[in-house]
Formats: structure tokens, sequence, C-alpha cells
């Protein structure tokens, strides 16, 4: 199957390689398309983002490249949006739109860092309640597809370090009444759901996010899917999406989107 990558992550954010090495991977791997969606700027984060500044100059190479490998590889300009991220997005072909950090009154804390961080952020915010701290995660996801079409990226990624270092239930009522009512708030929307194999990559999972309880209920309510690497280098572009196809048939899914929710 031919495939595209639409969550990839170049030097002008977290990735190792730069916009051309990525758009020339993927014609090496057959892809007939590919995404770009660094980090979209925040004010809390400087590590990982895209700089404010170096924004224009990445849709501008972007767009470049687009004319360059027309009728070879389609080639799209997005972001990686955070839900407290609020940044002008009206130059992008599309967004992805997740949920890095939850907020708890001025402070920021991150969903996806390791076990140990998440437990000690839970015991300061909510009295070592770690379910308190994934009902909020869901909330402030919740908010996602509020300023249009978007892809949800990596749902239930505050499970990313659970499957190796198993630190909460994923099956307690209270994990999946919170992660299950935000699909169904998600599903209103113009969304598609990312199924994300960026974890895989990386050896802190061996399945796709999300996990089979909350992409069944994305099925039941008839939410498409499509597969994102979520790649930070030329080798993890379509990470695993032979086997994510296997994966998203346990729940009934035969297709996925091949392409996001354009904006224009």
């Amino acid at each position: 199957m031919r495939y595209a990558d639409y969550h990839t992550h170049t030097r002008f954010s977290d990735g190792s390689n730069t916009v051309r090495e990525m758009a020339e991977a993927a014609t090496e791997k057959n892809m007939y398309a590919i995404g770009f969606t660094d980090h979209a700027p925040m004010e809390f984060e400087e590590k990982y983002p895209i700089k404010q500044s170096w924004l224009g100059s990445s849709v501008n190479e972007i767009s470049l490249l687009k004319k360059e490998y027309e009728g070879r590889l389609e080639i799209f300009a997005g972001l990686e949006l955070d839900v407290n991220s609020d940044i002008d997005v009206s130059e992008l072909d599309y967004l992805i739109e997740a949920n890095h950090f939850i907020k708890v009154g001025d402070e920021y804390f991150p969903t996806d860092w390791t076990s140990k961080y998440i437990i000690d952020a839970a015991d300061k915010c909510f009295g070592g309640d770690v379910y308190r701290y994934f009902e909020k995660y869901y909330e402030e996801l919740s908010h996602a597809g509020d300023r249009g079409p978007a892809t949800i990226g990596h749902f239930d990624v505050v499970a990313k370090h659970n499957e190796t270092d198993r630190f909460f239930d994923e099956d307690d009522p209270r994990y999946l009444d919170a992660a299950l009512s935000c699909v169904e708030v998600l599903a209103k929307k113009d969304v598609i759901f990312e199924v994300n194999t960026g974890a895989i990559f990386r050896g802190y999972r061996t399945k796709p996010y999300p996990a089979i309880p909350i992409l069944k209920r994305m099925r039941e309510l008839g939410c498409r899917v499509i597969l994102g690497g979520d790649s930070h280098c030329v080798e993890a572009l379509c990470h695993k999406f032979d086997e994510a196809m296997e994966y998203i048939s346990q729940v009934g899914y035969t297709e996925i989107e091949r392409y996001p929710l354009l904006r224009k």
C-alpha cells in the first residue's frame, strides 16, 4: 500500500532533518504525499517548538518545494498546534491539534514526559490523584477543533510510558470515562483522529495510539482516522504503517483518510 505521512518534524523545531531531506526521503519511500507539522510556538515553552520568527521561513521553504516536487510528491504546510497555543494559522494548509501541556493556575505541566514526572505533577496539582491529571488533559483536549478543521494528534499520549512503565490502569472507569467523553465531544466537530506510530519508532510502545477501547468508540461514532508517523527523522516516515492498518482493522476500520482536512 502506498502511504503519506502528515505528521512530521524538521530542524525548524525538534526534528533531525531539513524539510528538503524529509521530502527527498518521502520520494525514495514511494510516498504520495508529505505534510510538515513542526511544533507551533508556545509562550511557555522554548525548547521544542519552532521559533515565531522562523514560521515565515518554514512556510516559504515548503512552498518552494511544492513547486519543485510537483508531479512527484504532494507537499503540504501545517503545524502541530497545542490547544493552549494561540497563534495565527491563516497561511497553513492544515493543522494537527494536540495537548502536550495541561494548564493548572499559571503553570503548565507536560503530558507525555516520564511516569515519575506525571506522578510528581499530580502530587503537586491534585493531591496525588493521577486520574484527575488525566481528566484535566482530556478536558483541555476536547477544545481541539474549535478553530476549524483539524487532525487530532496522538489522542491518548498521556499513556505514552504506560506500556513499558505501567503506572496507572487504562481500564479504570475514571480514565476511560474521561477519554471517551472527549472522543464524543470531538466527534461532533470537523476532525480526523490520528493513528500515531511515533512512540513505536522511539521504543516507548509496541502499539499505536489510540488504545483499542478508545479506537473502538471512535469507530462506533463514525469517526474518520488517518495514519501519522510523528516522524522526527527520515527513518521514521510511515513507520509501521502496514501494522497500523492491521491494528485498526480489529475494530472494523478498513479505510483511512488519504489527506488531512485542508483549511483552504
